[in-house]
This record gives C-alpha cells, sequence and structure tokens, in this order.
C-alpha cells in the first residue's frame, strides 16, 4: 500500500473508531470493587520493569520513585527489575562503552539509588545489564563476520558484564541477567559458558538471561548453566485483530505448552523478565511494537494481562513475571496513553488482583465482552527492537 492510500486508510479508520459509540473504558479508579481474578501462587515473581527516566524527565526523582514504590507495593508488586545500559556503535562493533545512560538519559548512579530505595522498601530487585545500539538498532541482530572479531566483541561484554556482576554483588541486588536478547551472540556456547562461570564466581545470587520471544527461548544452549529461564515475552496470541478471548486463550495456551516443554528439557523454571501490551487496540497480534498510530484502548490491554496470568498462573514450571513497565516519572505521560505501563489504566487493577494487593477492577465477563478486537489494523515491526 503507498503512504497516501495507507494515510487515508488510518484516517478513515479513526473516523470509523470515532463514531462507532465504543466508549473509553473508565480509569482503574474508577472501576467496580471486584475483578475476580485468582492471583499468581504465594511463590511466584510479582514483578514491575522501572523506567527510571523519560526523554522529558531525564534521571531520578527519590520523591517520585517513593510515591511510585509505595502504588507498586500497594498493589502487591515484591520485585523490580531495573536496565543499566552499556552501548554498542553498530551492529558489528566489538567494543562496548559503559557505563551508559542510555536513551533516557539515566545515569548508573541513579539505577544504583533507584536499587537502594526500592531494597529498603522491602522490594527485591533483578538488576538485568543490556546493551543500546543506535541508532535505534536491535541488539538480537548483532552478528561478526570473522572469529576474530567474535572474541573481541566477548572480551569487551566479558568486561561489561563483570562490572555490572560486581554492582549486582555489592548492592545485594537478588537476581542477575547475565543478557538480554542477544540471540545472534548464543551460537557461541562455549563463550557463553565461560562468562557464566566468571560471574557465579563474583555474584552469588541466582542468574537469568533474558531471551527474545522470538526463535530464541528454543535456541539458547546454556540454559542449564543458569537457574531461570528468562523470557521477553512478546508473543502474538493471534493473527486476527477481531480474535475474540477464546481465539487468545488458545494462542496462550500454544506458547505456554512450547514454554513448559522448553523448561523441562532444561530442568529449570521460567519467568517473564518482560511482558506486557500497548493499550491501544488489539495488541495480541504485534505485541512488540512500541510505537503506534492507533487509538487509545484499555481494554484491549487488560483483555490480554488478565489472559496472561489465568493461562500461566498454574502452570507447573512458571516462576513469576516482571511487568513492562513502569514510569517513576508518570507525571511525563498522559493517562490515556497508548503505551505499555498500566499506570492509570484498567489493567493496573488487572495487575493488582494477580499480586494479590487490594487494586479494584472487572470481572472477566465484563473485560472479554468489551475487549472483543475492533478490527483496526495492525502495525507492522520487526518481532524487536530497543526501548
Amino acid at each position: 500500500m503507498g503512504r497516501i492510500a495507507a494515510a487515508a486508510a488510518l484516517l478513515a479508520l479513526v473516523a470509523l473508531l470515532a463514531g462507532c459509540g465504543r466508549d473509553l473504558p473508565p480509569t482503574a479508579a474508577a472501576a467496580p470493587p471486584e475483578i475476580g481474578l485468582a492471583p499468581l501462587r504465594p511463590d511466584a515473581i510479582r514483578g514491575a520493569c522501572l523506567v527510571v527516566g523519560t526523554e522529558a524527565s531525564p534521571g531520578y526523582d527519590p520523591a517520585r520513585g517513593a510515591a511510585e514504590l509505595a502504588r507498586l507495593a500497594a498493589l502487591g508488586a515484591r520485585w523490580i527489575s531495573l536496565g543499566p545500559h552499556g552501548r554498542q556503535a553498530s551492529l558489528d562493533a566489538t567494543q562496548i562503552d559503559f557505563p551508559d545512560p542510555g536513551p533516557y538519559r539515566v545515569e548508573e548512579a541513579d539505577l544504583v539509588q533507584a536499587l537502594r530505595d526500592a531494597k529498603a522498601r522491602g522490594f527485591r530487585v533483578l538488576w538485568a545489564p543490556h546493551l543500546w545500539i543506535a541508532p535505534e538498532l536491535w541488539r538480537g541482530d548483532i552478528r561478526h563476520e570473522t572469529e576474530a572479531a567474535w572474541q573481541e566483541w566477548f572480551a569487551s561484554y566479558g568486561a561489561f558484564l563483570r562490572h555490572h556482576a560486581r554492582l549486582a554483588a555489592r548492592e545485594q541486588a537478588d537476581m542477575l541477567s547475565v543478557g538480554l536478547e542477544l540471540g545472534g551472540t548464543i551460537g557461541h556456547q562455549k563463550e557463553w559458558r565461560a562468562l557464566i562461570a566468571e560471574v557465579r564466581g563474583i555474584y552469588p545470587g541466582p542468574l537469568t538471561y533474558a531471551a527474545n520471544w522470538w526463535q530464541e527461548v528454543e535456541a539458547v544452549p546454556f540454559w542449564d548453566a543458569l537457574d531461570r529461564i528468562g523470557v521477553q515475552f512478546f508473543y502474538p496470541l493471534a493473527s486476527s485483530t477481531a480474535a475474540t478471548p477464546g481465539d487468545l486463550r488458545a494462542g496462550l495456551e500454544r506458547i505456554r505448552a512450547g514454554l513448559e516443554a522448553v523448561a523441562e528439557a532444561a530442568g529449570r523454571p521460567y519467568l517473564f523478565t518482560e511482558v506486557g501490551y500497548r493499550s491501544s487496540p488489539a495488541p495480541w497480534v504485534e505485541p512488540w511494537v512500541w510505537r503506534v498510530a492507533l487509538p487509545e484502548d484499555e481494554v484491549d490491554q487488560a483483555l490480554c494481562l488478565r489472559l496472561v496470568v489465568e493461562t500461566f498462573r498454574d502452570a507447573p514450571r512458571f516462576a513469576g513475571l516482571f511487568l513492562w513497565n513502569w514510569y517513576l516519572a508518570p507525571g511525563q505521560m498522559r493517562a490515556a496513553d497508548r503505551r505499555f505501563s498500566p499506570q492509570g489504566k484498567r489493567a493496573e487493577s488487572v495487575l493488582g488482583a494477580a499480586y494479590g494487593g487490594p487494586a479494584v477492577g472487572q470481572s472477566t465477563s465484563q473485560i472479554e465482552a468489551e475487549g472483543q478486537g475492533t478490527g483496526a489494523p495492525a502495525p507492522t515491526a520487526a518481532p524487536g527492537g530497543n526501548r
């Protein structure tokens, strides 16, 4: 479709949605008091991935952080994840610069302070260093043409990882991720196993690796060297924007069967190091897409999160989840925002019910009746990308 035709189609869609009589849902605070969703098992991780700063509000404000940590605690969250950055200039670069403030201009010292504040409030912390490759290239596409280049890259990544292992040990982080979405590198099993063994000598806590959902979770050859299988859970649940809750459940059941098989083969439990959905129509089609030009839709976001919890809550090898994402500077985003955060939306009530907090919300039948898909065209993009 040409750009003019695509733009016309999008304008027509917006007009159709505006006139279809589908009211925007109330905020979480205005929802009925009973959500009817059973919480995760008591031993499951109940976490959130914190976004410490934004482009509009870089850095860390301890007062804002305290307020949002209290809000998460009230929802029943007991873990948070923090992601320090290293910067790689290009996909074939062999050097990693660190520490790096990353896309949101958050210094490592800010993240360490956020970690300390979270620990002081009783949270457990996953320290999850990852690479940022400008300009907005995906780390999963890292490739090198020669063995010498690979060895240079692993030497630099090893220095990056050792730095964060020492930091995690010093600050008593409760879990450390040795990598995130580095699918182009996992074929070098010998190097990865050596790095993991080295990290074990520095950091005493449990280790994970955050594998991208697309062709990586099943391919990682060193799960047995780690304590948890980490899953970046952005699987498409259905291909149609008009999918029913039954269709989404069927998609989730297939995903659950696949993850249970991987976990059984590795002898390790799995956790969702990131899972989330945009608050836009039919986010189940391409959940990994984070920039869309679609209307806001809280209902479909809440429905997806609810069905994920219902599907995996009793899975034998499921260890819990970290919701992507939770802003420590929520004033920089609109309440009716199309981003992943559930803050001030119906999904916040679902999160509270899943985590056993006192949040309010809706029953299954209410959410399912409203979340039937809008027929909106799905965005198209690669199955991964920088955030």
